[in-house]
């Protein structure tokens, strides 16, 4: 696999970062990015999360158990990366899983990198389950220093995806105006 280091991916035009979980919505996502988005001299860099558990009572218990997020992320990346292969794009792929709180870890990941542009994934969870969890997206959206691309997925009551694209100008509201 190619180095990901910040440094490696400085002679490619854009750098594409891409948030996904292990969800099938992220198939979608990287359908879109492959179809609209990726141009050859782009590179699509894959950012996994995953958390890291607190230490229970039992440390080695935490530390295999944080260890299985991480191979659960690197195995996502890898399922991903080879579906993004399928749709033919000519792009560089990379990934990267990284331990913390997704909301907080892609946005650290797309700063290091510097990034171009950010896509996420749009599942609506509902208000009632986004007070719980919180939103990802939501939080790119008004947290990113580059541009933010939301794709809807059909888990959304989407037939086909649609694409928004969020203004990350500090006062300025998302434009709802479909790109595809």
């Amino acid at each position: 696999m190619p180095s990901t280091d910040p440094q490696c991916l400085s002679k490619y035009q854009r750098i594409v970062a891409i948030a996904v979980d292990d969800l099938t919505t992220s198939e979608t996502v990287i359908e879109w990015a492959a179809h609209h988005c990726l141009q050859p001299s782009d590179v699509a860099l894959l950012i996994n999360a995953f958390e890291g558990l607190e230490p229970l009572s039992n440390a080695e218990q935490s530390k295999r158990l944080t260890h299985a997020a991480q191979r659960h992320s690197v195995a996502t990346l890898q399922h991903l990366e080879q579906r993004l292969r399928e749709t033919g794009t000519r792009a560089e792929i990379r990934t990267v899983s990284v331990m913390g709180e997704a909301r907080h870890a892609v946005l650290e990941v797309v700063k290091q990198f510097g990034a171009n542009v950010l896509i996420v994934g749009s599942n609506d969870l509902g208000n009632a389950t986004r007070m719980v969890v919180g939103s990802v997206r939501r939080y790119c959206k008004q947290h990113c220093f580059c541009p933010v691309i939301e794709v809807k997925t059909p888990a959304a009551d989407r037939v086909f995806p649609i694409c928004r694209l969020i203004s990350s100008q500090p006062g300025q509201k998302g434009v709802g105006k479909p790109i595809s």
